[in-house]
Formats: C-alpha cells, sequence, structure tokens
C-alpha cells in the first residue's frame, strides 16, 4: 500500500492529486488498486499517511510489544514523596531520630499534613500510599502509632531544642512570641479536659489550653498543652502605675519594679472603631428598645416585664450595661444614657500596653513595639492550626501525654505546611489543593510477558511539575517496593450499623 501522487498541468495551472493505492499479482503480472482518493487531505495529512505506510511493520510489531506488558496503577507516591522531602529538609526527621520508633512519629506527622485525622485514618492513609517504602518503615497499625505517641511525649523537648538548635545555625534569634488558644473537646474523657474560658464559642464543652512560642518570624519553637481551666498570664496587676496622659503619647514607657517595663500607645484608628462600634451597638439597642415599645402598644395584655428583662439581657451582650439603663414605667420602657459612665468606658479606646523585662539596652521601646505587631504572625500560626489545613480537632485521645504529643504533631506538620506555603505562594493554589494534585501523581507497576515487574514513575502533568520543581523536589526514575503492607485492627465492617 502506498500513497500515488501525480500533478497535472492544463491552462497553464497545476493540479495535484494524492490516491491511496495497493500493488497486487495477477497471472504473472503486477497491476494496481486504487483503494481511496484522499486529494483533499492537506500536504501534512499526506505526509503523515506515507509516514504511517513507510513504518507499518514497526507499528505492528510496537503493538505485538504492548500486548505482551501490563500497566497497573500502584499506591499513590507524590504527595508522601514531596512532604518526606520537606521534612528532611527542615530537620524534622533528623530530630525525631531513625529508629523504628523515630519513622513511626514522622508518618503522623506527614499524614496530618495530606490528610487530617486521627491514628486510624493514618494507617489507612498508609494502606493507599507508598508510606512504609519511603520512610524504611516495616508495617505498623493503629495501636503502634498511640504507643507512639507515649514515646514521642518524652522527648518533645530534646526533639523541639534539636530543631531550634538547627534554624539558628544560620540566625541568631532573639525575641520570642506568645499567644495562647484553647480547643474543645467532644467527649468528657481526656485527663486534660475542663470547662473555661472557651474561645471557639462553645457554650457547655471542656476543652483543653495550647500555648505556642513563635520566634519573630512566626515559625513555631515550642508547643505546650494545659488543663481547660489554665487562664491567661495577667498582663500587668499593679495599680497606681499607668496614667491615661500617658497614651497622649506617640509611644511612651514606664519603668517599674523588678526592672519590668511598660510601653504604652494609643492607637488612633482602633479607637474610632471602637467608638464606631460603641455607637452601632446603642443604634441597634435603641432599635429593639422601638420595636419591644410598638409590641406593647399593639398587644395590651403582653408581658411588660418580660419585655425589660429581654432588654437587659441584650444590653448585657452587647457589654453596653455599664453606662446605659433600662426602666419601665407603664408600660413603656425608656432607654438611659449615663454621659459619665460611657466617657469613662471610651477612655481606653484603642489603647494597649506592652510588658516586657528586656533592659532598654537591649530592645528600645520602639523595638518592643515593633514586635508587638509581629504578633500578627503567630494570630496567623493559630488560625492556620485550629481553622485551616491544619486543625488541632479532632482529638481521639484520653491520656495527658498523648494529648501533648498530638500537639506536637500538629505544630511539626504546621512547619511544613509553612514551608510548602511560601514554595507556592507564586500559584493561585492552596497548600490542601496542591497536596491533593501530588497525590494524584501514583506509582506504575510494569509487568513484561517474560520478566520480572517493576514500578516506574510517569512524567507529571504540567500543573504537578510546577508544584515539584517550585518546592525544589526531585522524583526518581524508578521506585523500588519492598512489599512491606499496613492494616488496621479496626475494621470498618465491623462498625458499620446493619441495614
Amino acid at each position: 500500500m502506498y500513497i500515488d501522487t501525480s500533478h497535472i498541468t492544463r491552462g497553464g495551472k497545476t493540479y495535484t492529486r494524492h490516491l491511496l493505492r495497493e500493488s497486487y499479482r495477477a497471472n504473472g503480472k503486477v497491476l494496481h488498486r486504487t483503494i481511496a482518493n484522499v486529494s483533499q487531505c492537506s500536504a501534512a495529512e499526506i505526509e503523515a499517511l506515507r509516514l504511517a505506510l513507510r513504518h507499518k511493520e514497526e507499528l505492528e510489531h510496537l503493538g505485538t510489544i504492548q500486548d505482551a506488558v501490563t500497566l497497573k496503577q500502584g499506591l499513590s507516591f507524590g504527595a508522601v514523596w514531596t512532604v518526606y522531602h520537606v521534612a528532611r529538609r527542615l530537620g524534622i526527621e533528623q530530630a525525631l531520630g531513625t529508629s523504628r520508633e523515630g519513622k513511626l512519629a514522622l508518618w503522623p506527622v506527614i499524614a496530618r499534613v495530606i490528610d487530617q485525622g486521627s491514628r486510624l485514618s493514618a494507617v489507612r492513609l498508609a494502606m493507599s500510599h507508598a508510606a512504609c517504602d519511603v520512610l524504611g518503615v516495616g508495617p505498623f497499625d493503629e495501636d503502634a502509632l498511640y504507643e507512639n505517641l507515649d514515646w514521642l511525649a518524652h522527648r518533645q523537648a530534646a526533639v523541639e531544642d534539636k530543631l531550634f538548635a538547627q534554624r539558628t545555625k544560620t540566625k541568631s534569634v532573639s525575641l520570642f512570641l506568645y499567644e495562647v488558644t484553647s480547643s474543645y473537646l467532644e467527649g468528657i474523657q481526656n485527663e486534660l479536659a475542663a470547662f473555661g474560658y472557651n474561645r471557639d464559642g462553645k457554650k457547655g464543652k471542656r476543652q483543653i489550653v495550647i500555648g505556642l512560642l513563635c520566634d519573630e518570624d512566626g515559625h513555631p519553637v515550642s508547643i505546650e498543652v494545659f488543663p481547660g481551666n489554665t487562664q491567661d498570664p495577667q498582663t500587668f496587676a499593679k495599680q497606681g502605675t499607668l496614667h491615661m496622659d500617658l497614651f497622649d503619647q506617640e509611644l511612651a514607657e514606664v519603668l517599674a519594679e523588678e526592672g519590668i517595663r511598660y510601653v504604652l500607645r494609643r492607637n488612633p484608628v482602633r479607637a474610632q472603631e471602637v467608638r464606631d462600634t460603641r455607637h452601632a451597638k446603642l443604634a441597634t439597642l435603641q432599635a429593639h428598645v422601638a420595636k419591644q415599645n410598638q409590641y406593647l402598644t399593639d398587644h395590651p395584655r403582653a408581658n411588660a416585664q418580660g419585655a425589660l428583662q429581654k432588654l437587659v439581657a441584650r444590653a448585657e451582650k452587647l457589654r453596653l450595661a455599664d453606662w446605659v439603663e433600662l426602666t419601665l414605667a407603664e408600660r413603656a420602657l425608656t432607654l438611659t444614657i449615663n454621659e459619665d459612665a460611657q466617657h469613662e468606658a471610651a477612655k481606653l479606646d484603642g489603647c494597649y500596653v506592652l510588658k516586657t523585662d528586656l533592659i532598654p539596652a537591649q530592645a528600645p521601646k520602639e523595638m518592643v513595639h515593633d514586635r508587638y505587631k509581629d504578633l500578627a504572625c503567630v494570630e496567623q500560626a493559630f488560625r492556620t492550626c485550629k481553622t485551616a489545613h491544619l486543625e488541632v480537632r479532632p482529638i481521639f485521645l484520653r491520656r495527658e501525654a498523648r494529648t501533648r504529643a498530638h500537639a506536637l504533631v500538629v505544630m511539626l506538620a504546621y512547619q511544613i505546611i509553612r514551608y510548602l506555603a511560601s514554595c507556592w505562594s507564586a500559584f493561585d493554589v492552596t497548600v490542601a489543593e496542591g497536596l491533593h494534585a501530588l497525590t494524584t501523581l501514583c506509582l506504575v507497576e510494569v509487568s513484561p510477558q517474560h520478566a520480572p515487574s517493576y514500578h516506574c514513575i510517569p512524567t507529571p502533568r504540567d500543573a504537578i511539575a510546577r508544584l515539584l520543581h517550585s518546592a525544589d523536589i526531585t522524583l526518581p526514575k524508578a521506585f523500588s517496593l519492598s512489599g512491606v503492607r499496613v492494616s488496621t485492627r479496626k475494621k470498618l465492617q465491623s462498625e458499620r450499623i446493619p441495614q
């Protein structure tokens, strides 16, 4: 079979025709048969047909080779390989150690980055990812991971010290930022669970209190868990040390006893925001008073005292009760503003005080104030740890030591998340979305018909290649699996309710 091309010139114009033909023998003669007229094809298409016909025997041979090779999707590889190498780069693997317990402690950190969950879910995640072979660890189940938390809890200080020593090799750190948060619990069996000031707004829930220490860049250094009824450290408690006229200065400073310094400032922007909020709350309460008066007028048998109690409760909720008074006279509700009390409440609008024991030579008041602004980094760290990709919950733990170790796992995972966020900041993708894309990069098991099978890594698509390149992650050409597999002791079938 071949392409027969001829050119015909008529009236000064040249015509080209292309025929797909084949040759055959009949009575000892070579004859030709036209199969199709392909003159309407473009020059590129005609050349492609010629190329295919020229190498048709090679293509037939290639089809035979493909029939003899079986390709099978293997375990997910991209996400666990990336997170593992970032953990090595940050020194987390070295801090945990290369013993079996150290490798077991590293997997919950990696699993927390890829997919938040319990120790049981971390085992199930390892069943679909090449976790054992990337980490070089033998089989394990959820009981092994729970017991490993006890091991990690006893080594928390050493792990944090090693990570801090590595980080300060290239950059000295002299300023630390500390913030406190809480995380509520669904159950009541956790040894640290207690009722306290719930920052999550979950009434009736026991909680734990978590303290996070960061350096001046917002990088987590240490984390600690306290009983849920632990109060925040008091900023200051001395009477007569601070005077309101100090806030009239741009930045004031007070030296107290025992080397304690107070840096004072009034933020005019924040002061205006507080005033606007107070006026908006007052307008809301006045609208409620008007609404209740109209209701009492339209419903003569309505309970006027009950309406007053509702408004008093509303004033308490809006935090206006200190300078407004609600009274009832002849079924008419009246709101009265105490001008002096209102003025007293407004005195501290936009004011804040910073406390430090650093001497002025170590940290001038301007430096102390500037570093206070860096607390936004710590708050961002908590928002990420609590409400974004690395929620501290769920906490499926009861023992105190295991709860503390769980918090350390969250902190280590946040360090990895923070690093990946900086690597991928130029892309329109969240860290969670980037990791999800990497989970789709799987090993391919190649099984030739007459040779041992092996695993190769396909060329990633462009979007995944950009993520890997930005994080400076290099994929191996091939990867050998040892055949180690993990399994859970608790099976889903036994937990499901029969239909």
